[in-house]
């Protein structure tokens, strides 16, 4: 593994061989980030540095803060924290009313190009990487957001992410979408990821749920006045379970394109649909799985499992089965040895954290 220390032009700045800790955090529904304590004789080096490059992940990072500090015995600490380059996006903000209808992907990569790839908000070296072929649909209108966080709130909802890569070799950023596989016993294209006691690769595990907050029924009121407001409703209840309402003011949203041409009405309850669901995505049961697993088992990382990958996890002794994406890994360096912590599922909903050791090539 290489950390390699790169300017704000891309070019090699430095090159970290040694450090006392490095933590590599990735996530799917918000952007990654890292921390690395080092020696302070790379300080040099990174106060001509703007971007870290980690020779064995899939992801690069900008370097945010910098922190040196010399204690009473002259022990010295140099301390890197920053985001991965998809936070170079929340620089951007989507500045003027946008209506997004169509095909899902397309119309993301309009909405990054136009925010950050054209004239003088283009960023340096971002371009549009290979479509993915998604053909989810979406019916949506923005304005004023800051754009990473409003792509990332989007694609949670169709449980996709983005990514900003960096290619080395050709010395560009390349956006694109991507979901995670389906690890799950249901398909049979990939092969399975299923965490249990049955399989010996849970060491310890404990379960909460938390339904306080849970909304189930939206009404999103959009343009109009009084008895004459557009009203649209989103029901998300289960069989079997109590209505939960919530009431989604959504008067910002309007019936018209920025050029003053009006949205047929089905197309703009679709947009007041789409608030709804994103405002209930914020209400969702608390539910929470905690637990250490043992991967040298029967399941390798980064093989048999990955960020965003859609997994099993069963608890018979409980009678407790559930189907979670993966959304967080950290992969935390000291001492020669890698910690692996994970998270499945969001703070909302099924978290399983794992720790594993092994030894780092």
């Amino acid at each position: 593994m290489e950390l390699i220390l790169l300017d704000q032009g891309f070019e090699i700045s430095g090159i970290i061989e040694k450090f006392t800790s490095f933590q590599w955090i990735r996530r799917y529904y918000d952007v990654g980030t890292f921390e690395l304590h080092t020696s302070t004789e790379y300080f040099p080096y990174v106060e001509r540095s703007r971007y870290l490059y980690h020779s064995g992940a899939d992801e690069s990072a900008v370097i945010e803060s910098v922190f040196f500090s010399r204690d009473q015995t002259s022990r010295t600490n140099l301390v890197l924290k920053g985001r991965f380059l998809e936070s170079l996006l929340s620089d951007r903000v989507i500045q003027s009313t946008e209506t997004l209808s169509g095909n899902l992907e397309d119309s993301l990569r309009a909405l990054v190009k136009t925010c950050a790839m054209t004239g003088a908000r283009a960023i340096p070296l971002l371009s549009l990487g290979e479509k993915a072929g998604f053909a989810e649909t979406i019916s949506l209108q923005a304005t004023g957001d800051n754009l990473m966080q409003r792509l990332y709130t989007i694609l949670q909802s169709y449980e996709m992410s983005f990514r900003v890569d960096y290619r080395y070799q050709e010395n560009q950023m390349l956006f694109s979408l991507w979901k995670g596989l389906n690890r799950t016993q249901e398909q049979q294209e990939n092969g399975m990821a299923i965490f249990s006691d049955s399989f010996e690769n849970i060491l310890e595990t404990s379960y909460s749920r938390n339904t306080a907050d849970y909304k189930n029924f939206a009404y999103v009121a959009g343009a109009g006045e009084g008895n004459k407001r557009i009203l649209e409703e989103v029901d998300q209840v289960l069989p079997g379970e109590l209505r939960r309402e919530l009431y989604v003011d959504a008067r910002d949203l309007r019936p018209e394109r920025e050029d003053g041409t009006s949205i047929p009405e089905e197309e703009y309850r679709r947009i007041l649909r789409r608030r709804g669901l994103e405002k209930l995505a914020e209400f969702r049961a608390v539910e929470a799985i905690d637990g250490k697993a043992d991967t040298h088992a029967n399941l390798i990382y980064r093989t048999d499992f990955d960020l965003g990958d859609l997994c099993d996890y069963a608890n018979p002794g409980i009678g407790l089965s559930v189907r979670k994406r993966l959304t967080e890994v950290r992969e935390i360096y000291e001492g020669g040895t890698m910690r692996l912590d994970t998270v499945f599922g969001e703070d909302y909903v099924t978290n399983i954290k794992r720790i594993v050791q092994r030894e780092v090539n």
